[in-house]
């Protein structure tokens, strides 16, 4: 699994990184808007493997993508880590079970939710 740390220099490489992928994990102890995740990721076809914290909770809880975000609190040592076949479970499903109609539906869900102010919107409307 290349890391976008390791394979990118900039912006255009990272989103070819994600157009060649079917995965994007993030371990974020930041990530205050998910763009990169909520946005990019998705965008480009790939399924976010994300904790259960900061604005992934909002976003994505309930979706089989998410993990404990306590899992990603910690520098994990031990190979034999019961957190780590937490998140390997989660990678796994998500590749076996990689659906690209999926994938652009939860992205158009995501983005008119979050990033298009319609919700905003209709409740200054309704003032």
């Amino acid at each position: 699994f290349p890391s976008h740390d390791n394979v990118s220099k900039n912006k255009d490489e990272y989103h070819d990184l994600l157009l060649r992928s079917k995965v994007a994990f993030s371990a974020s102890l930041q990530e205050t808007l998910g763009i990169s995740i909520g946005v990019e990721s998705l965008r480009a076809g790939c399924a976010p493997i994300v904790p259960s914290r900061l604005s992934y909770a909002e976003m994505f809880d309930g979706w089989c993508w998410t993990y404990p975000g306590y899992v990603a609190d910690y520098e994990v040592t031990d190979p034999d880590d019961s957190s780590l076949s937490i998140v390997a479970e989660k990678i796994d499903l998500a590749m076996k079970n990689w659906n690209i109609a999926e994938i652009r539906s939860q992205y158009q869900e995501i983005y008119a939710e979050y990033f298009t102010g319609t919700r905003m919107y209709a409740r200054l409307n309704s003032l």
